[in-house]
């Protein structure tokens, strides 16, 4: 699926300068930006800060994302907490 994406995106001048696979990194579980000593979340996390576009993909089994899809929603939950804290919503 991602080269498609990176072969769609080659058409209209975008180039897909990084592909990062979460199964292959040391994620660990939890809703903070670091989980402490061994987690790969942080340096991930700065890739994704400073990427203008975060295409985000993985497999669904029996309509559900799969486990490490959720763990990377749940670390990125953290940093939307953090900003809702530093800037409260309106609602």
């Amino acid at each position: 699926m991602i080269g498609l994406l990176k072969d769609a995106f080659a058409e209209r001048d975008v180039t897909l300068t990084e592909t990062i696979r979460i199964a292959a990194h040391d994620v660990k579980p939890g809703v903070s930006s670091d989980e402490g000593d061994g987690d790969a979340w942080p340096a991930i996390r700065s890739k994704i800060l400073a990427a203008d576009i975060l295409v985000f993909g993985g497999p669904v089994w029996m309509g559900q994302l799969g486990s490490v899809a959720k763990r990377v929603l749940e670390r990125m939950d953290a940093h939307l907490a953090g900003l809702l804290k530093a800037t409260p919503y309106p609602g």
